[in-house]
């Protein structure tokens, strides 16, 4: 049999005995807040009728433990990195679409005028260009109220609205020169000017220099068939409850993009799974369980669970209902749940939270606009049979 395990401090000395050393006193704390050591202890006859096992126990301390050191040494660890863009590959009708642009865009008068008071009347060569843009940004001035990008190359639009670059380009078309700057200053922020009216125009992906050397050269910028981009969740969360936004064009395929999805989505998570998609029964779970931890006890967590979902699932063990719940908002949430425990001294109290009878009240005017959309339909569709039925010379009941 099983040594019996009848107090904290008999659990505290057999998690000693399997550690080596004394358990750290802020995960220890921990653990008697999640109410694990409580159900560790013997219930009867001996240690097996426990809720939990030392082995539990161990294995719950440890990741308690490892989760500790990141939450203490976070203030000086380097941010989870979000990974770059994605841009889709483009087509040929996409590409097609952007020579044509570009051929016509050399027609505005914004790029006329740029070209010829700019460049003399020219386009230039590729490394020219290259070279044109370095040089100017070497020699630009660095003024606190500048408009231009910081660092070379372009990296995100000079002026934040597109008629504030019209009323730019206007200004420089007089020969006037960007206040506070240089020469170099005012040819970079006639030309990025130049650049905003064209993206704003064109759609063109304002990436680098790309739209800035087709000013300068002529040449079609690289158009993309779209873009993907992440947004990693907190760094203590699972990368799946990250976001990932796409831009795409109207032109791609359906099954084109759900494999451009797939091979993006498997480049962040590097996983070869399929997400399994979380059910109607553990996303309740997951949301009575968040709701209920104020501060309750997990006893009292699951007496109220059982008077309220009790239909759909009921429980007698306590152990059963903490595992469901845990594993219910981890997989929702993407991580633990950290567990308040019953009311001890100093515990804020939760913030305000709306009752009951206000989701009551959002569900009933939520039916009765379904039932008068329904409603309406069915006068649409009666009134269509009418005017068919007087057409053709027939009574319409």
């Amino acid at each position: 049999m099983t040594e019996r395990l009848d107090s904290p401090e008999d659990i505290c000395r057999a998690l000693t005995g399997r550690l080596g050393r004394e358990p750290d006193p802020d995960v220890w704390q921990l653990l008697l807040d999640d109410e694990y050591v409580a159900g560790t202890i013997s219930l009867g006859s001996g240690a097996d009728d426990a809720l939990y096992s030392m082995d539990e126990l161990l294995d719950r301390y440890r990741r308690l433990r490892e989760f500790a050191k990141t939450v203490r040494g976070r203030e000086g660890s380097t941010p989870r990195r979000t990974p770059p863009a994605m841009r889709l590959p483009a087509n040929a009708a996409i590409e097609a679409e952007t020579k044509i642009a570009a051929i016509e865009a050399a027609d505005l008068p914004e790029v006329r005028a740029f070209r010829e008071r700019v460049l003399g009347g020219r386009l230039l060569g590729w490394r020219e260009a290259h070279a044109w843009l370095a040089e100017r940004f070497e020699k630009r001035r660095v003024w606190t109220r500048i408009h231009l990008p910081t660092s070379y190359p372009r990296s995100s639009s000079s002026r934040p609205n597109p008629w504030e670059a019209r009323t730019a380009i206007a200004f420089y078309e007089t020969g006037a020169q960007l206040q506070g700057g240089n020469w170099a200053d005012t040819e970079l922020d006639y030309l990025h000017c130049v650049c905003d009216v064209l993206v704003d125009i064109y759609q063109w992906d304002d990436i680098g220099d790309e739209v800035a050397l087709f000013v300068l050269t002529g040449m079609p910028p690289n158009r993309s068939g779209g873009r993907f981009a992440y947004v990693p969740p907190p760094e203590d969360a699972d990368l799946r409850n990250g976001t990932i936004t796409m831009q795409v064009s109207a032109r791609l395929g359906p099954r084109e993009l759900m494999g451009l999805y797939s091979d993006y989505r498997s480049s962040l998570l590097d996983e070869g799974v399929r997400v399994r998609e979380v059910s109607a029964g553990v996303a309740a779970q997951a949301v009575f369980i968040a709701a209920a931890n104020d501060g309750r006890s997990w006893a009292q967590a699951m007496r109220d669970w059982n008077h309220e979902h009790g239909g759909e699932r009921h429980y007698a063990e306590r152990r059963l209902f903490t595992r469901d719940c845990r594993a219910a908002y981890q997989r929702v949430m993407g991580r633990e749940l950290g567990w308040r425990g019953a009311a001890r001294g100093g515990l804020e109290p939760r913030g305000l939270q709306p009752s009951p009878d206000t989701s009551a009240e959002i569900k009933r005017e939520l039916w009765q606009r379904i039932e008068e959309q329904e409603k309406r339909r069915r006068e649409r569709r009666h009134a269509r049979r009418r005017n068919a039925g007087e057409g053709q010379g027939k009574d319409i009941p």
